[in-house]
């Protein structure tokens, strides 16, 4: 059972618009869930000018194999993408992996929300692909986000003060806390220096 069009118009508003039939493909390959998408979105997002609503999380099973067979690129990489947003935290690393290396202008909302999470794997998976976030689309995307970029800076401090303090005895050796701190400062491979293996 396929997704209902409710449903479907929800996710739909997590893409800019110019891409609507591939995100349209995607959305036929996922399976319905008894859970719908969290109401609250990851914060206010831009990309291009266009505001976004990416749901905090996302609940639909994983499609089948097969069914990504009939995908374009473009198609997986929203399907990818909308699963960053899982609930289960080796869905979002599994997917994390496809999309991190994308170019498309849409993409980094899906990977920085990822360094404002606890997941400590996500994490490491970014960390070694922070090359990846060296690219225009991410220099846009936080010029044009700085309130998304501040509300993710407190959701790190916050899961580092939790969670990671004792590894991470000061904040500015945090793994996220430094690919973050590159990202703003526009200098995210020397501020994540020594991170990637």
């Amino acid at each position: 059972m396929m997704l209902e069009s409710e449903l479907a118009s929800r996710l739909r508003g997590a893409f800019p618009s110019a891409i609507a039939a591939d995100v349209d493909a995607a959305l036929a390959v996922v399976p319905n869930s008894r859970r719908t998408p969290s109401n609250d979105d990851i914060g206010p997002v831009l990309v291009a000018g266009e505001a976004l609503h990416i749901p905090r999380r996302f609940y639909s099973p994983e499609p089948p194999a097969e069914a990504l067979d009939s995908l374009g690129a473009s198609a997986r990489t929203v399907l990818a993408c909308l699963y960053t947003r899982h609930n289960d935290g080796h869905v979002r690393e599994r997917h994390l992996r496809y999309v991190i290396s994308s170019t498309a202008h849409w993409v980094p909302p899906f990977v920085v929300q990822l360094l404002g999470e606890y997941v400590l794997e996500v994490h490491r998976v970014i960390v070694s692909n922070v090359n990846h976030l060296d690219q225009p689309s991410y220099v846009r995307f936080v010029a044009e986000n700085p309130t998304f970029m501040q509300l993710t800076r407190q959701r790190v401090v916050s899961y580092w003060d939790c969670y990671f303090r004792s590894a991470a005895p000061k904040l500015q050796s945090h793994e996220a806390f430094r690919v973050l701190a590159g990202l703003e400062s526009g200098q995210v491979r020397s501020q994540a220096g020594g991170l990637a293996s």
